[in-house]
């Protein structure tokens, strides 16, 4: 079951109009959420292709997501 998650993340090196990001992502534990949060954040304007050496991520457990997903 998928867990609904809250990202925030601060970059100090970027633009200030960019430097705060948030998403909410399900995932199935801390680890994806945090990767897949990423790997989204990292494709936006502003922050895609900058080499970026320092940031501050908060992780926040948001609730369980309703939908289930079922096999036939």
């Amino acid at each position: 079951m998928k867990k609904d998650y809250a990202v925030s993340v601060i970059f100090p090196e970027v633009l200030v109009k960019h430097s705060r990001q948030h998403i909410r992502i399900s995932a199935s534990n801390l680890r994806l959420a945090a990767n897949e949060a990423l790997k989204a954040i990292m494709k936006r304007e502003g922050i895609k292709g900058r080499r970026l050496t320092r940031l501050q991520l908060a992780v926040i457990h948001a609730g369980t997501s309703t939908i289930q997903d079922h096999e036939a």
